[in-house]
């Protein structure tokens, strides 16, 4: 019904519930994908975003469950190309132990069974998607700014925290890198143990984020339009190839430097008070046209 009145308020119209997206559009999405998980920013919110952007100036299916439906694919597509480019550079470690693996991945895994509903109507809310990127972009610049006046947590203490962090990153518009920096110099962990943190965690993290998006996907794809495929295999390529060109041993300890961090905060902060404009804008002009019309059929009757 709210697909319907949408296209009826727009005059898009299609028959199928998949976005109409070039072969150029995939590799962006891709190469988009590949640079945004190697920094604090959240890649998922930024893909969407370009994915809808894309749809949108193509003319195809615009309503929430075609975004949805590609959305969780291309999420799918892009996480196994940037784990693939991962491998390939050597920018993964594997944990320390087991229980390293279990503390920092456990809770996320858990709450992302548990809060699936929830947080499946929180990534159709751009408005929520905004909120989220100002609160997260705003608590990563403190984090880098303030000077560091306790002593560095226990190991396991802070595998707990990182473990806490990526559980937060499951709200949409949060970075899951960005949440695990940020928490991790809230509780006075210096920098070099927090990089070396991210690189144990970011396979399983990346995995785990893939196989969590397949599941509904390969769910609901008896009732939409099928996947396309082609498309998907150009995203993951891409991704994969720009992690690997951008992925070299040893870029990524500029992450964690306080002036990175400051820059990847800002823009986080201007990026969410931009895409929440937009959706207030976008949601008071679909209120508006659906009021012209329900004024324009009352005036014929």
């Amino acid at each position: 019904m709210t697909a319907r009145r949408y296209r009826s308020s727009t005059g898009i119209r299609h028959s199928s519930h998949r976005l109409a997206l070039a072969p150029s559009d995939w590799l962006l999405l891709g190469a988009l994908q590949g640079v945004t998980e190697l920094l604090p920013v959240s890649s998922s919110a930024h893909v969407r975003h370009l994915a809808a952007a894309l749809a949108a100036r193509r003319g195809g299916d615009l309503s929430r469950r075609a975004l949805d439906q590609t959305g969780r694919a291309i999420d799918v597509a892009g996480h196994a190309g940037s784990l693939l480019g991962l491998v390939v550079c050597a920018r993964l470690s594997r944990p320390r132990s087991f229980g390293t693996l279990v503390r920092t991945l456990l809770p996320a895994v858990a709450a992302s069974v548990v809060l699936r509903r929830p947080l499946a109507r929180a990534a159709g809310d751009a408005r929520a998607t905004a909120a989220a990127q100002l609160a997260s972009g705003l608590a990563l610049l403190a984090a880098a700014s303030c000077r560091r006046t306790t002593p560095p947590p226990e190991r396991k203490t802070l595998e707990l925290a990182v473990g806490f962090a990526q559980t937060i990153a499951l709200v949409p518009g949060v970075s899951r890198s960005g949440a695990v920096v940020t928490v991790a110099l809230a509780l006075g962990a210096e920098r070099e143990e927090v990089e070396r943190l991210l690189v144990e965690t970011h396979g399983p993290v990346l995995a785990a984020a893939a196989a969590r998006e397949l599941v509904p996907l390969v769910a609901r794809s008896g009732n939409s339009a099928p996947l396309p495929l082609a498309g998907l295999a150009l995203c993951a390529a891409s991704a994969a190839a720009t992690t690997i060109a951008l992925g070299r041993p040893g870029a990524s300890a500029a992450r964690v430097t306080p002036a990175a961090l400051r820059a990847a905060a800002l823009y986080r902060v201007a990026l969410a008070l931009a895409a929440g404009l937009r959706a207030v804008m976008w949601h008071d002009g679909r209120e508006g046209a659906h009021a012209r019309r329900a004024t324009s059929k009352s005036a014929t009757l």
